[in-house]
This record gives C-alpha cells, structure tokens and sequence, in this order.
C-alpha cells in the first residue's frame, strides 16, 4: 500500500519559472513587485505556496499544470521520491520531464550542488536516486556509503548515468549502470519493476 501524508507544497522562484515557460529573473520580479505571493527563508530564497501559484496563473490565464492542481486537491502527496543528481540543470528538466509523462506516483526532487543533494537525500529520504557522472563531487560508492552509515534510511535504488565515453567502470553498489545516451525506456522499466 502507498503511504500518503500531508504536506503543503511550496516552489522556489526557479520551479515557478519553469512551470510558466520564463527565465529565473521574472518570476524574482514578479515577487518583488508583489504580482505573486511568496515568501523568503531564513537563507534568503523565495517560495510560493502552491495555491498563491494556482491562483496567479489563473489571474493571468496561463495554464496550470495537472501537477500543481494535484497538490492542491486533497492535501496529499505521494511519498515515492526519485532525487535526480546533476550538474546540468537542462539534463535535469528533459529527464524529469521524461520520467514524469512515463510515471504516476513519484514526485521528482532535484540537486545541481552536493550541499543541495546531501541536504535533499537526508530530508526526503528519496526511494531511488539518479546519479550523473557529470557530478564529479559524489561518486557512487561516496553515495552508497552515505547512505548506509544512516540507521534511520531504508536504502533507496542508486542509478548511476555514466556519460557517453565514460572510462568509469560498472560499480557494484549501483543498481542500475546506464550511458548516455539515456535509455529512457530501461530506466522507467527499472524504476517500476524496483518499486512493485
């Protein structure tokens, strides 16, 4: 059985100007100048409840994601997690986007920085984490042993992404050993094979 739990969702400025097509920088402006409501961390970011978000792209008359509308309907969000680990934040977008057409049920957490994956990986508990070689500050086995030294964290699925010419060898404390260019196809069918 799915476990379930309340949470209120909240997006940073970045996340917002991906959901409305536009650059980081409009929607900072777009707080600043009190068009969408937010508000700011205790380290100086912003964030949007999902509700001040619906309501602005509705005033607006921009689509809204069926995403963003599910984090309103009953409160509730799935508590299967993928992290995707990388520097590359393009790659992260094309690959959450593909991973979320091809799956229900996951939310989708990303890392760019190791101060944000260690962060991430220790708050979410993610149930399946997607390492890029292009990450060159974590390495697999830095991951696994992370990890594995926590007593409150059920293992989660490693993927490891090698890239496209990679001399990195097949480690053994991955669970799945991919290449670019991504399969995506054997990636989604790992992930719904992995969680049942």
């Amino acid at each position: 059985m799915e476990k379930k739990r309340k949470r209120i969702k909240i997006y940073s400025a970045l996340e917002v100007a991906n959901i409305c097509g536009v650059v980081n920088q409009t929607a900072i402006n777009w707080i600043k100048n009190g068009s969408l409501k937010a508000f700011t961390t205790p380290g100086g970011q912003y964030r949007v409840y999902a509700e001040h978000l619906v309501d602005f792209l509705k005033e607006r008359g921009m689509k809204v994601p069926a995403e963003v509308l599910d984090s309103l309907n009953d409160g509730f969000v799935n508590d299967k997690k993928i992290l995707i680990i990388d520097i590359d934040r393009v790659a992260i977008k094309d690959m959450r986007e593909a991973l979320s057409q091809a799956l229900s049920g996951y939310s989708f957490i990303t890392a760019a920085t190791s101060f944000d994956a260690g962060r991430l990986l220790m708050a979410e508990k993610p149930e399946i984490i997607i390492l890029s070689e292009s990450f060159s500050e974590l390495t697999v086995e830095n991951l696994y042993d992370t990890i594995s030294s926590r007593r409150d964290y059920e293992k989660p699925a490693i993927i490891f992404i090698a890239d496209e010419n990679s001399t990195v060898r097949e480690s053994k404390k991955a669970d799945l050993f991919l290449h670019l260019p991504l399969d995506i196809e054997k990636l989604v069918e790992f992930i719904r094979t992995y969680s049942g």
